[in-house]
């Protein structure tokens, strides 16, 4: 009996112990998190994750596929940096219980283009999320059924839970609604692709109809009726899609050169652009018109030799000059 009552005593402790290990483990692994993507006309997502991690040791995140190696960077609300490391897609961030807010940025390729101006992408969300489609382009399928608003001309998904979803989404240059509206080819508000004229022919096709056999006409008359429109929107289709491979092809490819050391003319430009006081990457990368993926290499590499300096401000990561930034760009003038 007493033997059997240790037994018993035992197994509870044991019981005991590992529960509250399992919920030691849940209480350092979970977190509340919000993520935004930024998607261009190439398929890439410039992801942000927004992470409450109060009372966290450590944050595990699951990146996107696609993520960029080295594009990578985590810091707190105030612009610290935080210590993480990245093994088989997940990236493990160590906070000891010491931190709020923590924000982790990367850039991945979520997407590929298929018919040269239609982009399909992934993305595997651990939490809500945002999703911006680029400026110029129209969403032709979506997963989820996420909530839809416009933001300055642009189309934003609201994703509510964590989820896998598949975004579609056609580009449309606007040097094409000029094109097509020139040359008289445009009766709806923009032609997306030859799929989205060939919707146009349907609708057209089954207005005509309705309008016909109400009138009671021949089929003939009826043929007759419809068949100038859809002659003239397979044409229209045809210029764009012309017009749509020709801009995509011709677009030319800039080689990055690789900077070991010192400061190339690239950079001086960024340091230049910085003169007139801080600005977020995006800006930067607008201002002297190069890929966002190559400022952010460069703007990181300036940063670990002392040149910039980073902040976050109202959400917004800045950058701004460092003394020796200033002293860099004031030698060159």
């Amino acid at each position: 009996m007493l033997r059997s009552t240790c037994l018993l005593c035992v197994l509870l402790v044991v019981s005991v112990l590992i529960f509250s290990a399992v919920q030691g483990f849940a209480v350092a692994t979970s977190f509340n998190a919000r993520y935004i993507y930024r998607l261009d006309y190439r398929g890439t997502a410039d992801v942000t994750v927004i992470v409450n991690a109060t009372g966290q040791d450590y944050v595990r995140l699951s990146l996107e596929p696609g993520f960029v190696d080295g594009t990578l960077t985590v810091y707190t609300e105030n612009g610290t940096p935080l210590y993480f490391n990245v093994s088989d897609g997940i990236v493990t961030i160590y906070t000891y219980g010491q931190v709020g807010m923590l924000i982790a940025e990367y850039l991945a390729q979520v997407g590929n283009i298929s018919e040269e101006v239609i982009v399909n992408a992934t993305i595997h969300p651990q939490g809500p999320a945002s999703v911006f489609l680029p400026q110029g382009t129209a969403l032709t399928y979506v997963t989820g059924d996420p909530d839809i608003n416009f933001v300055n001309g642009s189309i934003v998904l609201l994703f509510s839970k964590p989820g896998t979803y598949s975004i579609e989404y056609a580009v449309i240059p606007p040097t094409q609604t000029t094109a097509a509206t020139t040359s008289g080819t445009a009766p709806s508000s923009t032609i997306t692709s030859s799929e989205s004229s060939t919707t146009q022919i349907t609708t057209q096709s089954s207005e005509t109809h309705s309008s016909i056999s109400s009138s009671s006409t021949s089929p003939q008359q009826q043929l007759s009726h419809y068949l100038p429109f859809i002659g003239f929107a397979v044409v229209a289709a045809a210029i764009v899609a012309f017009l749509l491979i020709k801009l995509l092809r011709g677009r030319p490819t800039i080689t990055e050169p690789e900077v070991t050391s010192g400061l190339d003319d690239r950079d001086l430009v960024i340091l230049s652009t910085l003169a007139g006081g801080e600005l977020s990457l995006s800006d930067i990368a607008r201002k002297v018109g190069l890929n966002k993926s190559v400022v952010w290499r460069r703007v990181n590499r300036m940063m670990r030799e002392g040149y910039l300096e980073r902040r976050v401000v109202k959400g917004r990561t800045m950058y701004r000059l460092t003394e020796k930034g200033l002293r860099a760009i004031g030698n060159e003038r």
